[in-house]
């Protein structure tokens, strides 16, 4: 009889398909922007840029769900509904990926975001 597999690899097969590694976090690879990168960023482009850029540093919006902000998804004075996202083959809006039709999640909405509060 064999000694039972480490939690570690329980836990990964149990989540995996076989012969599919799962995706590992690679701490090295991310970039985030200082704060002086973040300022020159801002003041790069246009205003609906602006907005873009603070959303994805302000709120943790990803690309698509940035580009798909709207008015109506604001639920609170300081909450954002994120409920879909452009997809960027198409430039249609489209689900969230990786959620179930109707799923949304809830973000912060920073005070420095522009815009008329409900």
């Amino acid at each position: 009889m064999s000694a039972p597999a480490p939690t570690s690899e329980i836990t990964i097969y149990r989540w995996s398909i076989r012969g599919v590694k799962a995706p590992q976090y690679d701490p090295e690879r991310a970039v985030i922007p200082l704060r002086e990168q973040l300022r020159r960023i801002r003041v790069a482009g246009d205003d609906r840029f602006l907005l873009i850029a603070d959303l994805m540093s302000g709120c943790g919006l990803r690309n698509g769900e940035a580009a798909a902000v709207n008015l109506r998804n604001i639920v609170a004075d300081d909450v954002y509904r994120v409920a879909e996202q452009v997809n960027q083959t198409t430039g249609r809006y489209a689900p969230l990926k990786h959620r179930k039709a109707n799923e949304y999640r809830d973000v912060p909405l920073p005070v420095r975001v522009p815009g008329p509060r409900p």
